[in-house]
């Protein structure tokens, strides 16, 4: 307010009838409502004007409320409202923006925004909001080991790293724990990843894995996969573009053809490659075996009287067969481990087992002709107490008892008790006569025997 100026005049400022203290100046700025009058004085007179009356309009308050987060990505907003009034002016970090004169405002750039609100004369300014508009994480897919694998294989995919979240997706579908920024696909498929940070978020291009069928691997023996250290078996592998035969779980060198001969024992695996693919067999047991051994024993011997019979014993074995020879033709039914000769020839024995054969050396089995026994007396076998009569027997076999043949217990006790001959020389010396025939049935086993026979 400002009272009548001129030279040398002095004032005195009133509210409400009561002076202002200090307030002596020819300008007052009233800052309180009331009726305020001004005494301007000039040397010894003083005029008091009239009242002017001030009044204090109340403005409010200015505000501003945020429709949603503050915080969001390039390319996304914000609605700020303001408080009620009759005009409006935006600001962003303290200057006024252009055109922004209605009662909201949409925020697309980060700042600390501010909104003058006016209410008839009298206006406010709100506190500032802080807008954050974040670029969004890049988000990208690589896949270092390719995306084309073998059945039973896998792609390793990685995302974008840095500080964030990560939801992978297959074909549009979200995988269930998918978080990490690296994915095992085992799946063909188009794959996804969100990359989020903060409220920021975004979706990686596509990549499409694909899986190529590496079919099968077998191996099919030609012949039998047993046979004698020496012998072999060739195995062909399924086709495929390229092999790697392998014994015992170890990779055989220069063995990288569709077939292998193998010639020892073990268990036999091919590697089948069909381009960047490859499929390992089940093995195949491989055995080379030195086979059964063919010998033939003859427990008593193999000479006997005629009747009698020779026991021939082949090497044993599980699983063994056996075939029969007498001089070089086969025994029909002769097929047991044991063959009793009762022929005389060169027996011979083929020994089966293991998927092979041996044929053993020959043995040869005799008879002895045992011939005729009979006795012829000299003289008549009737004859009084106290005569004799010479008995003569034909071919005989002279066993002195005290060389041994009394160990021959049945020959001794059951054939020969009554046939004795004549005592010569020595009466101590006895000798017996033996049916030659029933001898070498029974004792041809027994040296004495043979050593006496005449």
């Amino acid at each position: 307010m400002n009272a009548t100026t001129g030279t040398g005049f002095q004032y005195v400022w009133y509210r409400d009838g009561s002076v202002i203290s200090g307030a002596t100046n020819g300008s007052y700025t009233a800052t309180q409502a009331g009726a305020y009058t001004v005494r301007v004085i000039s040397g010894a007179c003083y005029t008091n004007s009239s009242a002017i009356t001030v009044s204090i309009t109340t403005s409010g308050t200015a505000g501003i409320t945020p429709v949603g987060s503050t915080s969001f990505c390039t390319g996304g907003n914000v609605v700020l409202n303001a408080s009620t009034g009759s005009s409006y002016q935006w600001k962003k970090d303290g200057n006024a923006i252009s055109g922004a004169t209605s009662s909201s405002y949409t925020a697309t750039t980060s700042g600390t925004y501010t909104v003058t609100v006016s209410n008839g004369s009298c206006s406010a300014t709100s506190s500032g909001v802080s807008v954050s508009a974040s670029s969004g994480p890049s988000a990208n897919i690589t896949a270092p080991n390719g995306t084309t694998f073998c059945s039973g294989g896998s792609a390793i995919l990685n995302a974008t790293t840095g500080t964030g979240f990560h939801v992978w997706y297959r074909d549009g579908s979200v995988i269930s724990g998918a978080t990490n920024g690296s994915y095992t696909a085992t799946q063909a498929g188009a794959y996804t990843v969100r990359v989020i940070s903060g409220a920021c978020y975004t979706n990686s291009s596509a990549i499409t894995v694909s899986i190529t069928t590496s079919g099968t691997a077998s191996i099919t023996p030609v012949g039998s996969t047993s046979f004698c250290t020496g012998g072999n078996v060739v195995l062909n592998a399924s086709t495929g573009s390229s092999y790697q035969w392998k014994k015992d779980g170890n990779a055989i060198s220069g063995a990288t053809s569709s077939s292998y001969t193998a010639t020892t024992s073990g268990t036999y695996t091919v590697t089948v490659s069909n381009g960047s693919c490859s499929a390992t067999s089940s093995g195949v047991s491989v055995s080379a075996s030195s086979g059964p051994s063919a010998n033939i024993t003859a427990p008593n011997g193999t000479t006997f009287c005629s009747g009698g019979s020779a026991i021939l014993n082949a090497t044993t074995g599980t699983g063994f067969q056996y075939v029969w020879y007498r001089d070089g033709s086969v025994i029909s039914g002769a097929t047991n481990g044991s063959y009793t000769a009762t022929q005389a020839g060169a027996y011979t024995v083929r020994v089966i087992g293991w998927s092979m054969l041996l044929n053993s050396s020959a043995i040869t089995v005799s008879i002895t002709t045992s011939g005729t026994a009979s006795i012829t007396p000299v003289g008549s076998t009737s004859f009084c107490t106290g005569g004799n009569v010479v008995l003569n027997a034909s071919t005989k076999l002279f066993l002195p008892m005290e060389e041994g043949w009394q160990h021959h217990q049945w020959c001794n006790q059951q054939l020969y008790r009554n046939h004795f001959g004549n005592v010569h020389g020595n009466s101590k010396q006895r000798f017996m006569f033996c049916d030659i025939q029933r001898c070498w049935r029974e004792c041809i086993q027994w040296p004495k025997c043979q050593h006496h026979r005449s």
